[in-house]
């Protein structure tokens, strides 16, 4: 039987019982190791009890703690509404009574520590291996644009002129670091949105419903659109330089996850005190061991050699999306709302009709449009709903997009929106490929 602890007053974190918690969850991870939200138990976990350790008792006026699923700004002129990373470590302080929201004159806005991004790692090794960690030095650098974009959103939300990111892949971590670009000034207290500025339908003309697209007109305007939108994000990822790395691809325990790697330990300690936190750890198992830790040379350099492969790699997809996104120009809108530049594709192809498609077959284009007026009319009867929303409703036009939703992630990373405020589509090169930077934080 478990050894009672006679305190009412403390919460006892010993290292046996919370590394016994930490195997359990890499354990019940790997198990599910397709699948990223197992590893928000394991990260959660860690990150919360890190935070424990920071602060003074007496300290009353802030805190450090682990945020999931914090928002981040989009930057001025971008369609963009939001990054959503998965963790993020942050300081916040206590209000004034007075703050009603983070519109308020008197509010306080927090403190970026750094983010953490979580990827699952789908091998069939178990994840304390040389194949494993291989594995996850493959991965690292698909998920660079998306790092990219949350650096440049961080920039947007919070004051800095430096940030980190920890990018974990199962159960290695990597630690970007990224300077403020030039162009993104610091934030200004938030303002509320006027509602003034929002735009109202017109109750006196009703909404006319474009025209009808064939399915695979449909699809094929999918594809076209997609296209243009990953071009319009790795235009945006590029405004913001390439991150430095600090850390590849290192485990984050050891002994069969009995205790925490010293380069995890030192890597914590390193990017929590780097930022003007100015807040005092407690000693814990959170802290480095004596001793000079720090990635070594031949892990900096196999990260170099690796992003400068994905670069090579990463050149030809784009070459693709280029010139998909040039095959719009073979398609064109007939006078009649139609969308093919040929004749129309035969459907002799369909083991089954619906029935709206057999009166599309056996209509002129002509009924149709009647067809389609007739339709028009009736949605027009209930295209002023909106008339009855009070000029002082509160809209929020936020849209959260969760980063989770890109490469292989199951937030988030990202339906995401596209970015019309980007450069011209002839200019959409003009930003400069950048070089991976190695380079080691000062030790502490």
């Amino acid at each position: 039987m478990a050894e009672l602890h006679d305190s009412q007053t403390n919460i006892l974190i010993q290292d046996t019982s919370f590394f016994n918690k930490v195997r359990v969850m890499i354990r019940h991870a790997w198990a599910l190791r397709e699948e990223e939200s197992p590893l928000y138990m394991l990260y959660s976990h860690i990150l919360t009890a890190f935070c424990e350790t920071a602060g003074d008792p007496l300290d009353v006026d802030r805190a450090l703690g682990c945020e999931p699923q914090s928002s981040f700004s989009a930057p001025p002129g971008t369609d963009f509404d939001r990054r959503i990373p998965d963790f993020t470590v942050m300081v916040a302080f206590l209000q004034d009574l007075a703050v009603v929201n983070r519109f308020s004159p008197s509010y306080r806005s927090p403190v970026l520590g750094f983010w953490v991004e979580v990827k699952p790692l789908n091998c069939d090794a178990i994840w304390i291996s040389d194949e494993a960690q291989r594995e996850a030095q493959r991965a690292v650098w698909l998920h660079l644009e998306q790092l990219n974009l949350q650096g440049l959103f961080a920039f947007s939300h919070f004051a800095g002129d430096t940030f980190y990111c920890m990018l974990v892949l199962g159960i290695y971590f990597s630690v970007f670091k990224y300077s403020r670009p030039a162009h993104l000034p610091h934030p200004t207290h938030p303002r509320h949105p006027s509602v003034s500025h929002l735009s109202h339908p017109d109750s006196s003309q009703g909404q006319k419903r474009p025209k009808r697209k064939r399915s695979h007109d449909v699809t094929s305007h999918k594809a076209q659109t997609n296209a243009k939108q990953a071009m319009e994000r790795k235009v945006l990822s590029r405004s913001i330089d390439t991150p430095t790395t600090l850390y590849y691809c290192e485990p984050i325990v050891i002994e069969d996850g009995k205790a925490f790697n010293p380069l995890f330990q030192k890597a914590l300690w390193d990017i929590a005190t780097s930022r003007d936190i100015d807040i005092p750890f407690q000693p814990s198992f959170f802290t480095p061991p004596p001793g000079d830790y720090h990635a070594s040379e031949a892990s900096l350099e196999m990260a170099y050699q690796d992003f400068d492969q994905f670069d090579r790699d990463n050149e030809q997809k784009e070459q693709f999306i280029r010139d998909a996104i040039d095959s719009d120009s073979s398609t064109g809108e007939d006078t009649s709302g139609n969308y093919y530049s040929s004749a129309r594709p035969s459907d002799s192809g369909a083991t089954r009709r619906t029935r709206s498609q057999s009166r599309d077959d056996a209509l002129s284009e002509a009924d149709l449009d009647a067809l389609d007026d007739t339709d028009d009319t009736n949605d027009n009867t209930h295209s002023n709903i909106e008339d009855a929303i009070p000029l002082d409703f509160d809209f929020n036009l936020d849209r959260d997009v969760n980063d989770g939703g890109d490469g292989n992630n199951n937030n988030n990373d990202d339906g995401d929106d596209d970015d019309d405020d980007d450069e011209e589509e002839g200019n959409m090169w003009q930003y400069p490929r950048g070089r991976l930077a190695r380079g080691r934080e000062s030790r502490h």
